[in-house]
């Protein structure tokens, strides 16, 4: 179920993984969600001439803020995207208010797009996000917690199945966070695995092309709120459940992500649980 992939553009937002053997990024399975569930959870589309295509996912961090996988933004520059809010139900056009600009792209400078090491991104919008009981922000979850055997939420409009539509609706998976140990041996040889990303699997379900910089958060059990530990980067071709899914670990690249917030030139401070 990878998030917002338009035809267009697959090669761009999965970062050409489908031109590699076995790769593409994807939410096959789940259950559609309710509207507000997860206010945080944005889309980014391709600015075109007719308005724009969805192309990925992203999380609100700061009203100023939304995190994404780099390899949405590759080829990419401030003016061709924007930001997608209001969007639950894709069959009722967004708002005015819910498409946002962008003034600022922030692209790891490590991101390397055959391995899809440090593949995270920060976009800065061009006005603030109005918060409300329909959109917010995610806090971000320090290093230090080991998630090995964790149940979290992948959340996405991408395809139900590799060679179907994408959906209208979001859905949410829950999935079980795997050792990299595990996932460094079920990839082999065909991806390296390492400490700056988080493997997911789940029997019969996956997420799919569409997904892409899409949230992967934890419900914390103390406030009861998510927080956000990854973001989906690419799974096996197919989107089955052969192998496991891999996304960019987020608590791996705070020092990173609050960089780039101060380097942009407008007010924001993540939140952390």
């Amino acid at each position: 179920m990878q998030i917002l992939i338009s035809s267009l553009l697959v090669a761009l937002s999965v970062f050409s993984i489908e031109a590699k053997p076995h790769i593409a990024s994807r939410i096959v399975g789940g259950e559609f969600y309710k509207p507000n569930e997860y206010p945080f959870m944005v889309g980014l589309g391709n600015v075109t001439s007719d308005g724009y295509d969805p192309i990925c996912g992203g999380s609100i961090i700061t009203p100023n803020h939304v995190i994404t996988a780099a390899h949405c933004t590759v080829n990419l520059t401030a003016n061709k995207i924007v930001v997608l809010l209001e969007t639950h139900d894709r069959k009722r056009p967004n708002s005015k208010d819910g498409v946002i600009e962008v003034a600022r792209i922030q692209q790891h400078p490590k991101f390397n797009y055959g391995t899809a090491f440090n593949d995270i991104a920060i976009v800065t919008v061009a006005s603030p996000i109005k918060f409300n009981k329909n959109i917010g922000r995610v806090c971000l979850l320090r290093p230090g917690l080991d998630l090995t055997g964790k149940t979290v939420t992948v959340l996405g409009y991408g395809r139900e199945r590799f060679e179907g539509s994408m959906i209208t609706r979001p859905k949410k998976l829950d999935t079980t966070v795997i050792s990299n140990a595990k996932c460094r041996a079920d990839w082999y040889p065909d991806k390296s695995i390492n400490s700056t990303q988080l493997c997911t699997h789940s029997d019969g379900e996956a997420s799919c092309k569409g997904d892409s910089g899409g949230p992967l958060v934890l419900r914390v059990p103390k406030t009861n709120e998510y927080t956000l530990v990854g973001v989906v980067s690419y799974g096996i071709l197919g989107c089955t459940d052969d192998i496991p899914d891999v996304n960019t670990r987020v608590a791996s690249f705070i020092p990173w992500i609050e960089e780039q917030i101060a380097d942009s030139g407008v007010a924001g401070k993540p939140c952390y649980s």
